[in-house]
């Protein structure tokens, strides 16, 4: 797990060098919008019912529409951004822009660690189960 998250925020890092510098402002957005990613991230799955088989080391997660339109909304506010820098438009300029695209960055990075963080504990304290009969 620490893997995974380290994974995101290396990604999330990576992904606003085009928009600031490294600063403890930009820093701090970053960490402001991994905060608030985590905290929704958490709230989003915490009532979801999971099954697990420990001994294969499984997990059967419930899907569902808002997640696919959730990845969606990340793809393309990623994609914007990124093309928005490429296409050398006038907004990429503002702090403003800057601000938010770092700021969502994060989000992206925190929604993606609260869920994994939320599903790990619910895996831990679950009781194994075969998973092939619902």
């Amino acid at each position: 797990m620490f893997v995974k998250c380290s994974l995101f925020i290396f990604l999330s890092v990576r992904s606003i060098l085009p928009l600031a510098p490294m600063t403890i402002t930009t820093l701090l957005l970053l960490a402001q919008g991994c905060i608030v990613g985590v905290l929704c991230g958490h709230f989003y799955v915490r009532h979801r019912a999971i099954r697990a088989n420990k001994i294969k080391h499984l997990i059967e997660i419930p899907g569902d529409a808002l997640m696919l339109a959730m990845i969606m909304l990340i793809f393309f506010v990623e994609f914007f951004v990124h093309y928005a820098i490429a296409a050398q438009w006038e907004i990429v300029s503002s702090t403003y822009f800057s601000r938010c695209a770092i700021t969502a960055s994060g989000l992206a990075a925190g929604i993606t660690i609260g869920r994994t963080m939320t599903y790990l504990s619910k895996y831990l304290k679950a009781e194994s189960t075969s998973l092939s009969k619902p």
